[in-house]
């Protein structure tokens, strides 16, 4: 069979279309690995701010002085960094469920009329406009948002201990507004997601 004739400004269609592919991918993966990043960033710092912070406290023990002003001073500060971490990890993955969704369209145009019998039985490759979906609870980064959560809650659970147990309050009070900060976190980050995983549906 001779090979069917294309145009020049076909030949550079498809040109463009290798290019573009290239370039998504590779932009695809810098959202990945800046999510990974953000978390590493944040536990690293969070790490460094709880161990300050109870750093102040003992050393207030030790001298018979009260440090916990100190100490919700450095932790406060690093929960908002901390949410501001969360709201990028959330907007990441938006970006990144854009570009694989668009590399599943290029995907599908190239292998839907099986080039060389390559039908893709073992479906290595998505060719589904629709996947990934927006929130996977399972999912890797799915995972690294609920942990990020979690340390954030856990630096609001040692500020109000430092805040509220010295004015007479019980730990069970600070450990429920934790967790409703927890699961305001989550519900935000998840219901974000899903609405955005609606509003391609056209719901």
């Amino acid at each position: 069979m001779d090979p069917i004739p294309i145009s020049d400004q076909q030949t550079e269609a498809v040109r463009f279309l290798a290019r573009d592919f290239q370039e998504c991918f590779k932009q695809m993966r810098y959202y990945d690995g800046q999510i990974i990043g953000i978390c590493k960033f944040a536990c690293i710092l969070f790490t460094a701010v709880i161990g300050g912070a109870l750093v102040l406290q003992a050393h207030g023990l030790a001298a018979n002085a009260d440090y916990s002003w100190a100490s919700v001073a450095i932790l406060f500060p690093a929960l908002l960094f901390g949410i501001l971490f969360l709201a990028l990890v959330v907007r990441d993955r938006i970006y990144f469920v854009l570009l694989s969704r668009y590399i599943n369209h290029h995907r599908r145009f190239f292998l839907e009329e099986k080039p060389l019998g390559f039908s893709n039985e073992t479906r290595m490759y998505y060719l589904e406009m629709d996947q990934p979906p927006y929130f996977s609870w399972a999912s890797s980064q799915a995972l690294l948002l609920y942990v990020l959560a979690v340390v954030n809650a856990g630096v609001l659970t040692l500020a109000l201990f430092q805040i509220l147990v010295p004015a007479g309050y019980y730990g069970g009070y600070i450990l429920g507004v934790s967790v409703c900060f927890l699961a305001g976190e989550l519900v935000w980050s998840v219901g974000y997601l899903l609405a955005r995983q609606r509003k391609t549906r056209g719901a």
